[in-house]
């Protein structure tokens, strides 16, 4: 196979996405089979599924890679851990497609993983995006061991070397998705009010971290623009759908509030930090109703700088 770049001298830069995926294309016949690479996700609908499925192409051609749908489900986990220690991997890497490290999700993975010592709160067994009964064949125990999360919650069963990334949180490849979704609804940056909004965690210290986070990449997406074309102002809030019913009346007021309040004499563009659409970003429509406000429709799939994201973070592990 040959691949031919040119470049002239107005287009002399070549992504580090293009050079990971000509590297792939050039060592498929090469597979790592000691090394396998698990991708743990949300899950969804079938079609939020393919997504996912979509963007872990580039990463089949180096390593065996398994996909464990379910917020730090253990059923799919050991599933996939083991199908790919079947194949006679030693070291997994395990990639964390969720949007921060601030919930109970990457704390119930790095436990179920054995890089936690104990639970920092009560398990929880969650199937999103799990077209199938959950149970336990080959999943390398006699009996189902989470039927009952509250009374006993074991590790996972595996050999391998595991090697856990971490999710999206601030990366700059978040950044440039979230700016390439803003660009296609922007008219005038000076004029406009950017409001970036997420799902957020249940809990209040980790929603002040997620929150965090999210004001990182609001200041990569402006640090990113010549000072003549950034936003007038770029904010970060979040949404809590899964927090109380008290927290979650509170939040909504607080995003009607800030988007009533930014569209004084400015322009509002709402751009979701979300994976994939397909319901959150139903919520924060309702949320703002009546409002004056454009919205990015967008999320950060099927850009394909999640699929570098991915090829970056095992690449990264892998170095360690």
């Amino acid at each position: 196979m040959l691949f031919i770049i040119s470049l002239n001298k107005n287009n002399m830069k070549i992504s580090l996405f293009t050079l990971l995926m000509l590297s792939s294309f050039l060592t498929f016949s090469q597979k790592n089979e000691s090394i396998g690479v698990l991708i743990l996700a949300h899950g969804g609908s079938e079609e939020w599924n393919m997504l996912v499925k979509q963007a872990i192409n580039p990463i089949k051609y180096d390593y065996y890679t398994e996909i464990a749908f379910g917020m730090a489900n253990p059923y799919t986990m050991q599933k996939a851990i083991s199908k790919l220690e079947d194949l006679g991997v030693k070291k997994i890497v395990v990639v964390q497609l969720f949007i921060s490290s601030f919930s109970f999700i990457p704390r119930q993975n790095e436990y179920l993983l054995g890089l936690r010592e104990s639970m920092s709160q009560p398990p929880i067994v969650m199937s999103h995006g799990v077209h199938s009964t959950m149970d336990h064949s080959n999943h390398r125990v006699k009996e189902d061991p989470w039927k009952h999360p509250s009374e006993s919650f074991p590790m996972l069963s595996f050999s391998s070397e595991i090697i856990l990334t971490d999710p999206l949180n601030d990366h700059t490849l978040v950044a440039e998705i979230l700016l390439e979704n803003a660009n296609k609804i922007s008219i005038d940056k000076s004029k406009e009010i950017l409001l970036l909004v997420g799902h957020g965690p249940m809990k209040e210290e980790d929603n002040t971290q997620w929150v965090l986070r999210m004001e990182s990449l609001a200041s990569r997406i402006q640090s990113s623009l010549p000072n003549k074309e950034r936003f007038k102002m770029v904010y970060s809030i979040t949404v809590r759908d899964d927090a109380d019913v008290e927290i979650y009346n509170q939040a909504k007021e607080q995003l009607r509030m800030l988007v009533r309040q930014s569209s004084v004499n400015n322009r509002v563009l709402v751009v979701p930090l979300l994976l994939s659409t397909g319901g959150i970003e139903q919520g924060i429509i309702d949320r703002i109703e009546g409002l004056d406000y454009s919205l990015s429709k967008q999320a950060l799939l099927p850009n394909p700088k999640i699929n570098e994201f991915i090829l970056v973070s095992v690449s990264e592990a892998l170095s360690r």
